[in-house]
């Protein structure tokens, strides 16, 4: 029998989930992700994150293809939505955070998880120094480039002062396989 793709669900998954927790406790640090993206024949990065973070009980909105979305959804049984209702949110480099951003679920005091990440491509090449402050990070700071769209996501996330415990996770998905996490209170 042939398989579609080469994830395994179980050890591959936990795998993945391990690199995501680590990379959102360390926000701005760099993990590789092509062991398991190279394991999907198209958009391995959002198929290997959609494979450990979704399933049949949690909603997920992406803007990529109609194929894209029914493959996620067949993948992981999860339920498509629109933006402002959805658990997990997967964009493609041309998602502007402006009109996004609002929209986004942040929880509530008494449901903090009741939040979105957001899962972006950034595509753009990182050409812009920052140092991240915030939970996860040395007190010193961590120091790192970004793209220009990264940076915009993470400014316009940071201009909405959500009152912790509330707020939004991004993750960012580069052409090379890397990733990087920016978790609900940290920042540039």
């Amino acid at each position: 029998m042939k398989k579609k793709y080469q994830f395994n669900m179980a050890s591959d998954g936990q795998k993945v989930f391990r690199i995501l927790l680590d990379c959102l406790a360390n926000s701005g640090r760099i993990t590789d992700l092509t062991e398991y993206i190279e394991k999907f024949p198209k958009d391995g990065d959002w198929y290997a994150l959609a494979a450990t973070l979704l399933d049949g009980e949690v909603t997920y909105y992406a803007n990529g293809s109609e194929e894209t979305k029914q493959d996620i959804e067949f993948l992981t049984g999860a339920c498509f939505v629109e933006i402002d209702k959805a658990d997990f949110v997967f964009l493609q480099e041309y998602a502007q955070p402006d009109g996004m951003v609002p929209k986004l679920k942040c929880g509530t005091f008494e449901s903090p998880h009741d939040s979105a990440t957001v899962v972006i491509k950034a595509g753009d090449e990182a050409d812009i120094e920052v140092i991240f402050h915030g939970v996860g990070v040395p007190p010193e700071g961590r120091k790192m480039m970004v793209s220009k769209r990264e940076l915009d996501w993470i400014q316009k996330r940071n201009l909405i002062e959500w009152e912790y415990p509330c707020g939004i996770d991004l993750i960012f998905l580069r052409n090379d396989g890397t990733l990087f996490a920016v978790s609900r209170k940290a920042g540039i």
